[in-house]
């Protein structure tokens, strides 16, 4: 793995800077000779010492950078996964949106066509009223033609009516008097009104004119 590579070098790094340490140690004096084995064995002693110390610090320090590799592994797992999800989500966000687009889009175009359809009818409405206001004035004076009309119409009936009424008098007047000229060499005249017809109903036309002018 690559943390145990890099601690493996950090181990070997400081055994060859212990060595140069020690390789540099000053001379010992020559009248130290007898102590000479002595002093080999506390450096060799000294040399084990440091080299377990230093081996348990690259081994502590080689165990906290495994921990934080297999840490920052799992970190960029996570990362990845929930990058993929999250990529996920928007290619499924964008389809919807744009289907949403696509739907604001075509109900805009229907709110345009309404607004047209509407503008016309308005078009229509008003001359339709416009119409309608000609043609119920045409209504008024129709009516006012019809009631003129109508009161003549009364007034002529009522003439009508008069007139007739007077040629069937001049008719029963007519009747009468040609019965009388028939009767006129049929019989013999008579003074006596009573006695003649034709007086009798002239006195009785007479009498009928005069009430009415009362």
């Amino acid at each position: 793995m690559p943390g145990r590579g890099k601690g493996g070098k950090v181990l070997a790094k400081r055994g060859a800077t212990l060595n140069r340490v020690i390789a540099k140690a000053p001379p010992r004096i020559v009248g130290a000779v007898t102590n000479r084995a002595t002093d080999k064995d506390m450096s060799d002693d000294y040399i084990e010492r440091i080299t377990k110390v230093v081996n348990e610090n690259a081994k502590e320090e080689f165990s906290e950078r495994k921990k934080l590799y297999e840490k920052l592994i799992k970190d960029k797992e996570c990362s990845e996964n929930l990058m993929r999800t999250q990529n996920l989500d928007v290619v499924s966000d964008s389809v919807k949106l744009q289907k949403h687009e696509e739907d604001i889009q075509i109900w805009k175009n229907s709110i345009y066509n309404t607004n047209q359809k509407i503008a016309f009818l308005d078009e229509d409405i008003h001359e339709l009223q416009n119409k309608r206001l000609e043609l119920s004035l045409d209504k008024c004076s129709f009516e006012g033609i019809v009631q003129e009309k109508s009161l003549k119409s009364r007034v002529l009936k009522q003439q009508i009516q008069q007139k007739q009424e007077e040629i069937g008098k001049s008719c029963q007047n007519v009747e009468t008097i040609q019965s009388q000229i028939n009767n006129v060499f049929n019989s013999k005249v008579s003074s006596d009104p009573e006695s003649d017809p034709f007086l009798s109903h002239l006195e009785k036309q007479i009498s009928q004119k005069t009430r009415e002018l009362e």
